[in-house]
């Protein structure tokens, strides 16, 4: 998104600074102000909108993320298992049981 609004003042100034080395200034000390001003800007730019993090919502929901996370693999556990189970107990599980005891020996 940043690249979105950085990309056109880039060209805007690398245009001016293009322009200007065309009426005599020195093509080495001015074509890096524009990359030069936007790294500057985008610096600034973080800077502010770590310091408009709502830092009390990520202390609050992050206790309530984890126990959701642990929640969900639990689930996925438990069905796993279920799935499991029914497999085993299935025609098909059985002989693959049998499959693998005969393997084993």
């Amino acid at each position: 998104m940043l690249l979105l609004f950085a990309f056109p003042v880039y060209v805007v100034l690398q245009f001016y600074c293009v322009r200007q080395c065309e009426n005599g200034w020195s093509a080495a000390a001015w074509l890096p102000v524009p990359a030069l001003l936007i790294s500057i800007g985008l610096v600034a730019l973080s800077v502010v909108n770590f310091l408009a993090i709502p830092w009390f919502y990520i202390i609050y929901t992050t206790p309530v993320s984890i126990v959701w996370l642990l929640a969900v693999m639990l689930f996925r556990s438990l069905s796993m298992r279920r799935e499991q189970r029914a497999y085993a107990n299935s025609e098909e599980g059985r002989w693959q049981a049998l499959r693998d005891a005969h393997d084993r020996t």
